[in-house]
């Protein structure tokens, strides 16, 4: 379904779909601790992250097609990322709380955010 998405709309709006949804979600984790804030939450994330993801491999796919040591670089750093965020969640969980975490998710998802529209610019 994500590739269909892809070729309608192109990877930059649905990496920023994605980054949007993800976005949703840390303000509804912020609005509240019951339950279903953690599902919408949750499931927000899941789909966000599969919009984001698959989009983004697809812009790599696309500027690595001449050197494909960018390839193995990218997916080197994306998964050093998720490595390393999962090994600090309980560090970072300890040292601060649930709104800190969640602030910083939308300061990382403006950041990423920004830096897909200075490529959206830079590609016309």
């Amino acid at each position: 379904m994500t590739g269909r998405l892809i070729d309608r709309f192109g990877y930059l709006l649905v990496m920023l779909s994605g980054v949007a949804l993800i976005a949703a979600g840390a303000i509804i984790a912020l609005s509240g601790e019951q339950l279903a804030h953690f599902w919408t939450t949750l499931i927000l994330l899941g789909v966000g992250w599969n919009l984001a993801y698959t989009g983004s491999t697809v812009m790599i796919a696309k500027a690595s097609a001449q050197d494909v040591r960018l390839q193995g670089a990218a997916d080197f750093a994306i998964f050093g990322f998720v490595a390393a965020s999962s090994l600090l969640a309980g560090a970072l969980f300890h040292l601060a709380d649930w709104v800190a975490l969640n602030v910083l998710v939308l300061v990382i998802l403006a950041l990423a955010s920004g830096a897909i529209l200075v490529n959206r610019l830079l590609s016309s």
